[in-house]
């Protein structure tokens, strides 16, 4: 894993290479085994490394071709490159083992088509001195990070934003992703909090022509059902088991493949414990990592981690948080994220990550995707669970069907979850759900092939989630991870074992008991071959934080002249009545936002915001 950085001067300028240095060293976390750069005209390629495949110097990047008209600097794994460098030209010889070079390589052979071939993750750019044209480029379900911006008559590119405020780049508010962020915790796709400033779609690529200075978007890739699997498969239960089985387990060790130390998050829950036990099995000496919350018992997950650690054999590392802990990191994780927190327990992330690295792993893997790819959010499913059951009351589902809509009307901001009719208002079009809703009408028509609409329903929510609500679950593996520069990886998000998950019959998915919706039923009983039925058919607890370690007062400052008040034009002495009114999530989400925007709109340092907010919660 690595950072990227980059500038394009549109007036004919040769970029400065003190402010490619200032870029790189703002993302040095991401890359803290060595560094390069390459100017080129009016282009400049910025490279911080992590060494994971070919620890040696020949991995250095930026890396060129032979003919050196193909440049790359690259962020990231692709686990089938030694499949693709069978089929690449073996002449001229490779000068390194690492997949860096393969990538080059398939690229100059197959150019953009060979994103194709590609399964892993990644977020690169290739300068193409033959093209005349700058490729930036992101993994299928956008693990890694990529973003970019125009800023007069200079285009930058990086692995992360304050990289690119680090070389010059200015920063202002998106008030309109802001107000989209504070309803759904996201963004969409391409866009971020800071004006101007895009990412790279998940599957997509990015041209930036040399020759008239235009960039296009460009998608080279849509999630998909393996259909022909699906059909050669069947629809017996067992036979779906195994082929997921054989799946998971061929992405498990494929990225198990590593030149350096390689661990687990390893949480106690299915998805985790699972892609463990799959990993010990190949790597005995593998350590797995996970947090505690000792102080809350009903929160603390630490004893089902020891079980599964202790069944399998494996050493387990423990991080005890406390709300001192908690609050010491929040600031810091906030400016790791560059996004107001949507998720509190990115804190411990953090810090069970500088666990692991203290500790010599630079390979962690951890189990995104499961959620959304199997139907692990159970509290969506229950009206889907009395639709099932209504369906079976012959004469009676009628009522049956009104009397579940009675009980089960909720909203959430869980991808495209709502599932109450086809309407979608238009405040909730103003503040971003437009793109769920776009994703649910697509994935009804993908998955039209099932005849019971409970099943359409369901598949369709699924692909939702899959390309909205896992983005910034995504984006939190990435950042908690790279915080103490390690890779993070995610054996869920491979692309056979998501195509073949998506044509998974829904009824395997989510399973109904009596009333009650059963998640991830045909991912429990690959787990089920694996761990203990306990630690399988437990119930479902999440990865929570208390509130008591971020409720409390705030900064008088922040409430009588903060960037929340002065942004939105709100009045400061009824913010400070509003705040002690204030739910849990409310609260979460408001100060992260205040956090942020002190930091990276109003240019102070972590520090300074850490010492404020420390100060205000002592008292």
């Amino acid at each position: 894993m690595c950072g990227v950085a980059g500038i394009i001067e549109r007036a004919g300028r040769t970029p400065e290479e003190r402010r490619l240095s200032a870029m790189l060293s703002c993302i040095a976390h991401r890359g803290p085994d060595d560094e390069g750069t390459y100017i080129h005209e009016r282009v400049g390629l910025g490279h911080r490394r992590l060494s994971i495949l070919d620890v040696s110097t020949r991995g250095h990047q930026p890396m060129a071709n032979p003919s050196k008209d193909l440049w790359i600097v690259y962020n990231g794994e692709v686990y089938n490159f030694q499949e693709l460098r069978a089929q690449l030209p073996q002449d001229p010889p490779y000068v390194s083992t690492s997949d860096t070079e393969v990538l080059l390589r398939a690229y100059q052979e197959w150019g953009v088509e060979s994103l194709q071939r590609f399964n892993g993750m990644y977020a690169f750019a290739i300068l193409d001195l033959r093209k005349q044209e700058l490729i930036l480029a992101r993994d299928p379900f956008g693990i890694k990070p990529l973003y970019y911006a125009q800023d007069g008559d200079r285009f930058y590119f990086s692995s992360e934003i304050k990289s690119m405020l680090a070389g010059g780049l200015a920063p202002r508010f998106n008030r309109s992703a802001g107000t989209a962020w504070a309803m759904t915790g996201w963004n969409s796709d391409d866009d971020s909090m800071f004006e101007g400033v895009k990412r790279v779609p998940q599957g997509a690529y990015i041209r930036y022509s040399l020759v008239d200075d235009t960039v296009s978007v460009h998608k080279y890739y849509t999630p998909k059902p393996a259909w022909d699997r699906a059909e050669s498969i069947g629809d017996r239960e067992e036979d779906w088991v195994e082929a997921i089985k054989t799946e998971l387990v061929r992405s498990v060790k494929d990225q198990l493949v590593s030149d350096v130390p390689v661990g687990t998050y390893c949480s106690g829950g299915i998805d985790s414990s699972l892609l463990t036990a799959i990993a010990a099995k190949y790597h005995p000496e593998i350590l797995a990592f996970n947090v505690a919350n000792p102080e809350v018992n009903e929160l603390d997950e630490a004893p089902f981690a020891s079980a599964v650690a202790k069944h399998l054999g494996v050493k387990l590392h423990t991080f005890s948080l406390t709300p001192k802990s908690f609050r010491d990191a929040l600031v810091e994780s906030i400016s790791v994220s560059e996004d107001p927190l949507p998720f509190v327990n990115t804190v411990p992330l953090v810090l069970v990550s500088k666990l692991a690295r203290e500790l010599g792993v630079k390979v962690l893997l951890s189990g995104e995707g499961a959620d959304e790819l199997f139907g692990g959010y159970v509290g969506l499913f229950r009206r889907h669970a009395f639709h099932r059951v209504a369906q079976s009351t012959g004469p009676l589902e009628p009522l049956s069907l009104r009397a579940s809509d009675m009980l089960t009307r909720f909203t959430s901001r869980m991808g495209v979850a709502g599932v109450r009719g086809d309407g979608l208002g238009m405040n909730e079009v103003l503040c971003g759900r437009l793109r769920e809703w776009i994703l649910r009408k697509r994935g009804e028509e993908l998955f039209s092939r099932y005849a019971n609409p409970l099943d359409r329903w369901l598949a369709a929510t699924l692909y939702g989630q899959l390309q909205t609500y896992l983005l910034p679950l995504l984006n939190r593996a990435d950042r908690a991870g790279m915080a103490a520069s390690i890779e993070g990886r995610v054996p869920f998000l491979d692309v056979p074992l998501v195509e073949l998950a998506l044509a998974t019959p829904p009824k395997y998915k989510v399973a109904v008991k009596g009333l009650k919706p059963i998640g991830k039923s045909v991912l429990k009983k690959v787990a089920a071959q694996f761990l203990p039925h306990d630690i399988v058919y437990r119930k479902k607890m999440g990865f929570s934080v208390p509130a008591s370690y971020y409720l409390g007062p705030w900064p008088q400052s922040w409430i009588e002249d903060g960037f929340v008040v002065n942004e939105y034009r709100l009045n400061g002495a009824d913010m400070n009545e509003w705040l002690g009114q204030l739910n849990e999530q409310t609260a979460c989400w408001m100060i992260s936002l205040e956090i942020w925007g002190q930091m990276f709109m109003r240019g102070r340092s972590i520090d300074e915001v850490s010492a404020e907010y420390l100060r205000a919660m002592a008292t």
